[in-house]
């Protein structure tokens, strides 16, 4: 990858559309369906599925319908929370804060990811949950979020000449690391592209 010059935004949407919009050819079960159809089979199913989940449960005040979500991207996203937490007690901690943490869901409130990102962890010791957090706030609230993972972290930062990242910790910041991804955007002319799309292209590359 040629990281000396911005991708198009026709090379973004194309990158997209073969993963989520293009029929993919051939069935997962049919021999003849290359590595690189399962990898697009898998994001596309993956998707799917979290979409499924998370749509019809807006809210988080209820423990099944929260273990539910959490346990399904933990699982799919491979986010690893079962490494360092008791899943069951991070659930509750969610459902005891869901007042606040669904208000700010519904409004767009970044202050939610920090939230979530520290929830079990109060003195916010390492990087907390922040990966998780983006996920889990993006697919309440896609309009409104954005995924933060460590391989878009590092597309960004062999970007970084382009977009004037001088400090590559300060992508743990969630409201600088959404400018950031605002500002490739504007860099690529594809600001009418959803967030998403970005994203994704940053986290294939």
């Amino acid at each position: 990858m040629n990281y000396e010059m911005l991708p198009t935004k026709q090379e973004i949407e194309d990158l997209y559309n073969s993963y989520f919009i293009e029929p993919i050819e051939n069935s997962i079960i049919d021999p003849r369906i290359t590595e690189n159809g399962i990898s697009k089979l898998n994001a596309k199913y993956d998707y799917q599925i979290l979409k499924k989940i998370f749509d019809p449960y807006p809210n988080n005040s209820d423990y099944e319908q929260t273990l539910l979500k959490v346990y399904i991207l933990n699982k799919l996203y491979n986010t690893q929370l079962e490494k360092r937490h008791n899943i069951g007690l991070f659930i509750k901690s969610i459902n005891k804060n869901s007042e606040k943490i669904d208000q700010y869901l519904k409004e767009g409130n970044p202050d939610v990811v920090e939230l979530i990102r520290w929830i079990n962890n109060s003195d916010k010791i390492g990087q907390g949950e922040y990966s998780f957090a983006t996920k889990f706030c993006y697919f309440h609230n896609p309009d409104k979020y954005v995924i933060y993972d460590s391989n878009v972290d590092i597309a960004l930062w062999l970007y970084k000449d382009h977009i004037g990242l001088e400090s590559r910790k300060e992508l743990k910041n969630y409201p600088y690391y959404k400018c950031i991804i605002e500002l490739f955007a504007k860099q690529v002319n594809a600001t009418d592209l959803p967030k998403r799309q970005i994203e994704f292209f940053l986290y294939k590359k």
